[in-house]
């Protein structure tokens, strides 16, 4: 009996041990986002431009508190346009691509809370092109279809938040600063981001 009882109390913890998985590194989610950047054609010049309703991304988490991450949105935009008095409408169109790459360092000290907030750092490229119709008078008066593509780096930071509503389930909130690295034009160079969604471990 006694051989039993101490045979036990070596296999029972050893089977608790198998039973707790590690943390899921890996993740994938979505946000309802918002983001802003300014868009400066060479051609057309610079507006404010926003990228709504969402963002999907994914990451990788090297330890408990440091995770990398890289972010994708798309919108596409456009509008019957007359490029001059008198002649048919053209389609204008605007489209953007935003990547944002990103570190993110867990600020709780505690990581046992479901609560936890964190630093967020890195880089976001805008890809933009604008498809528009432009009207020349020589040698024959004409429309012509005309394409501006444009990368833009800008610097991102801020603060995120996490609410853990299960194991691999977390609630997730982002307030983030896209601060332009090219300067010029009235437009402010820093714009925001703000973001709610689900992440979900792997």
């Amino acid at each position: 009996m006694k051989h039993i009882i101490f045979s036990l109390l070596f296999i029972i913890p050893g089977l608790t041990y198998a039973q707790q998985a590690p943390a899921p590194k890996a993740f994938v989610g979505v946000q309802v986002a918002a983001q802003r950047y300014q868009v400066r054609y060479p051609a057309t010049g610079g507006n404010e431009i926003g990228i709504v309703p969402w963002m999907a991304f994914a990451g990788y988490k090297f330890t408990p508190r440091l995770a990398a991450q890289l972010g994708v949105s798309y919108r596409k935009t456009s509008q019957n346009v007359v490029p001059v008095q008198g002649s048919s409408s053209e389609r204008e169109t605007y489209s953007h691509l935003a990547l944002p790459i990103t570190l993110r360092w867990t600020l709780t000290q505690n990581l046992e809370r479901r609560f936890s907030l964190d630093a967020v750092g890195g880089v976001a490229l805008l890809f933009s092109r604008h498809k528009y119709p432009l009207f020349v008078e020589s040698p024959t008066p004409n429309v012509m279809a005309m394409t501006e593509k444009l990368t833009q780096p800008y610097l991102t930071f801020g603060v995120g938040a996490k609410y853990r509503l299960g194991r691999r389930i977390e609630a997730t909130g982002d307030l983030l600063l896209n601060k332009t690295t090219r300067t010029g034009g009235r437009l402010s160079p820093s714009f925001y981001t703000l973001g709610l969604g689900i992440r979900y471990g792997l």
